[in-house]
C-alpha cells in the first residue's frame, strides 16, 4: 500500500456524533418519506470523514455510503453508521478511505462492476475495487487527454464516460481504463469549457457547454469518428452543469449572468435531435457565484433552482406550475423521491451555514427544514430505507461532514 491511501485501520476513529433530539433508525419508516411523512424527518447521525470538505454529493449503493472530499479522499462507510455504538460519543471507522486518484473530488461517484468509479478535478479517472478491506486496490487510473477537470464518470455498460474542463467527452473501457473513443465538443474557444458530467440517451452522449451550446456525440462505427452535431446554441447563455433527461427529451439550466448575482435563468427543454420545445424565463436571478446547479426532471415536472427557489415546469409544455422558496439558501440540484423534492444549499449571500430542505413535489409547499452549521452546497441522496444523507463542510474546518435524516411518526420526533 502507498502512503497515499488512507487505511481505515489507520484512520483515527472518527467521530459520529448524534444530532441533538435524533431518534433511534429503529423508529424510522422503512421507505423513502412521503409528502405526508417528510414534516417528521429527523437527524440520526452526522459523521466526519476524509480531510476535506464535500463537494460532491453522496451516493447509497447496497447498505453504503461512497463520498468524495476536496482533498481527494474517496470514502465508503455503511449506512447505518452511528448507530451501533455505545460508546460516548459514539465512534466509528469507515469501510476504506483512499486518495490513491489524486486531487480534489467535486463530481459524485458511479458504483457497478463491483467497482467504484472517481473523477477528479486535475483530470484523473479512476477505478477501485468495490471491497470490504480497508485496504481497496486501485483496478486503474487514467489521465484525460488534455488535462484538466474531468467530470462524470458516468457508467453505461462497460463503458465509462467523462467530459473534460477542455472539451473532451472520453470512453473508456470500465474493466481496464483503455480509451475507447475521445472527441472534442470545446469549439475553437478554450475559454469556454465544459462543466458538467455527459449524459448518455439512446447510445449517444449529450452535454451543454459554457458558451451556452447543447452538443451531441455519436460514439465511432465502422472504423468512423465519433460525430459531433451542435443541437443548439443559446447565445450570450452559459450551460455550466449536467444536462438532465426523462428518457426522451433534454432539459438545460441556461444561465445568462450580467453580473455577479445579477441575471436571468432559463429553462429550456429539446428533443435529441435538437428541436426546442420550449424555453422560459424563470425571471430569478442565478447563484451568488454566477455557476448554475443542474435541474432535474422526475413524473412530468422540470425543477430548476435558481438564486433562492427552486422553479417547476411541466415537462410538455414549459408552463410553470409551482415556486419552491428556499429562503436564504441557494438551492442544490432536487433529488425526487416518492413525491418529495430534496435540496441541499448554503447561504445565498455565500455565508458559511447551509441546510437540508423538503419540498412538496407538485406544489412547491416546504415541508422541512434543517439547519448545518456549515455549508451543504450538494445534493441530498436518498437510501431505499427513506434515509436522507447530505454532505458538506467548510474550508479550513477540518474534515468534512456527511449528515444523514430518517422519517419517523410524530410519535418518534421527540
Amino acid at each position: 500500500m502507498t502512503t497515499r491511501k488512507l487505511r481505515a485501520g489507520a484512520l483515527a476513529l472518527v467521530t459520529a456524533a448524534l444530532l441533538a433530539g435524533a431518534a433511534s433508525l429503529g423508529g424510522a419508516d422503512p421507505a423513502p418519506a412521503s409528502p405526508a411523512t417528510a414534516p417528521h424527518l429527523a437527524p440520526v447521525w452526522t459523521s466526519h470523514f476524509g480531510s476535506g470538505k464535500y463537494q460532491a454529493s453522496p451516493v447509497v449503493a447496497g447498505n453504503f455510503v461512497y463520498v468524495g472530499d476536496e482533498n481527494g479522499y474517496l470514502t465508503k462507510f455503511p449506512l447505518r453508521t452511528g448507530t451501533a455504538s455505545t460508546a460516548t460519543p459514539p465512534t466509528f471507522v469507515a469501510t476504506w478511505s483512499t486518495n490513491e486518484c489524486f486531487n480534489s473530488i467535486f463530481s459524485k461517484p458511479a458504483i457497478g462492476n463491483s467497482t467504484v468509479y472517481v473523477a477528479t478535478i486535475a483530470g484523473y479517472v479512476c477505478a477501485f475495487e468495490d471491497t470490504m478491506s480497508p485496504d481497496p486496490d486501485l483496478k486503474w487510473r487514467q489521465l484525460m487527454p488534455s488535462g484538466g477537470w474531468a467530470n462524470g464518470p458516468v457508467l453505461v455498460g462497460d463503458t465509462i464516460y467523462v467530459s473534460g474542463h477542455n472539451g473532451d467527452i472520453l470512453a473508456l473501457n470500465a474493466e481496464t481504463g483503455t480509451p475507447r473513443w475521445r472527441t472534442n465538443v470545446g469549439g475553437t474557444n478554450a475559454q469556454n469549457p465544459l462543466l458538467g458530467s455527459p449524459i448518455v440517451l439512446g447510445g449517444k452522449v449529450y452535454v451543454g457547454t459554457s458558451d451556452g451550446r447543447v452538443m451531441a456525440v455519436t460514439p465511432p462505427t465502422g472504423g468512423a469518428p465519433a460525430t459531433v452535431t451542435e443541437l443548439e446554441k443559446f447565445t450570450g447563455g452559459r450551460i455550466s452543469d449536467t444536462l438532465a433527461t426523462d428518457g426522451v427529451h433534454l432539459y438545460a439550466a441556461v444561465n445568462y449572468v450580467t453580473s455577479p448575482s445579477v441575471g436571468r435563468v432559463h429553462a429550456v427543454s429539446l428533443t435529441t435531435s435538437g428541436v426546442v420545445r420550449w424555453d422560459r424565463d424563470t425571471g430569478l436571478d442565478p447563484t451568488y457565484s454566477g455557476r448554475m446547479q443542474a435541474p432535474a426532471v422526475a413524473d412530468g415536472i422540470v425543477y430548476v433552482p435558481t438564486k433562492v427557489n427552486v422553479v417547476y415546469y411541466d415537462s410538455e409544455t414549459g408552463a410553470r406550475t409551482a415556486l419552491a422558496d428556499a429562503g436564504d439558501n441557494q438551492p442544490t440540484t432536487p433529488t425526487v423521491v416518492n413525491g418529495v423534492a430534496y435540496v441541499g444549499g448554503l447561504q445565498a449571500s455565500g455565508g458559511a451555514s447551509g441546510a437540508l430542505q423538503a419540498f412538496d413535489a407538485k406544489t412547491g409547499v416546504t415541508l422541512y427544514y434543517s439547519h448545518t452549521p456549515t455549508v451543504a452546497y450538494t445534493s441530498p441522496a436518498v437510501a431505499p430505507n427513506g434515509m436522507v444523507l447530505l454532505g458538506g463542510g467548510n474550508s479550513g474546518q477540518g474534515a468534512g461532514v456527511v449528515w444523514a435524516y430518517a422519517p419517523h411518526s410524530p410519535t418518534h420526533n421527540r
